[in-house]
């Protein structure tokens, strides 16, 4: 307090705010809210016993899938789990025209030998941790870990999902054969025009 200022004593509406804000809030903006010094509602958060540390995120917002995510694209605006996901509907997309193209004979040879194959087992979806010390900014912060945690594994279960349809494309392109990639011999040349 500054010497030769009046005192002036906390009303029940600034306590309540201060307690709803304290970890929620950066300290600055709780100062700015109540018009109050630093001193001041340090002294009260102690006397309450609340902490004032707050947890500032480093997750985005990513407008695709509505979620917080590590990284979000600028240019795309797509984080990589929605990346991920489109690329997976564009390989399936193929996968499901290369098998409307084969005869009944190749469909039937090729879901045979599918079905002897098996699957990846995808991994297990994390859990929050439970908050220890009961602090807002360590609540925060567990939170924002999940969030990542989730993130991560949503992308890995992608990745399983498009590389199985990767190599199931591949297979289907060789029972059929006309895999793209590979060069076409004719009488010996190789054609060399693009497809």
């Amino acid at each position: 307090m500054r010497k030769g200022a009046e005192r002036v004593d906390w009303t029940t509406s600034e306590i309540r705010f201060l307690v709803d804000a304290a970890g929620r809030l950066p300290r600055r903006e709780i100062c700015q809210q109540l018009r109050r010094s630093k001193k001041s509602v340090e002294r009260t958060a102690a006397r309450l016993g609340l902490s004032l540390r707050c947890y500032k995120t480093q997750l985005v917002w990513c407008t695709e899938c509505a979620s917080w995510r590590g990284y979000v694209d600028k240019d795309t605006g797509k984080c990589r789990v929605c990346s991920k996901r489109d690329h997976l509907a564009g390989r399936e997309a193929a996968c499901a025209d290369v098998m409307a193209s084969m005869t009944p004979e190749q469909r039937a040879t090729y879901e045979e030998s599918e079905t002897l194959r098996e699957t990846r087992r995808v991994p297990t979806r994390p859990t929050m941790p439970p908050c220890k010390n009961g602090s807002l900014y360590e609540l925060e912060r567990i939170k924002a870990e999940h969030l990542l945690a989730l993130e991560a594994w949503e992308y890995r279960c992608l990745k399983y999902r498009y590389d199985a349809a990767k190599v199931r494309l591949g297979r289907m392109r060789k029972s059929t054969g006309t895999n793209p990639r590979k060069k076409i011999e004719m009488n010996g040349d190789i054609d060399h025009s693009p497809s």
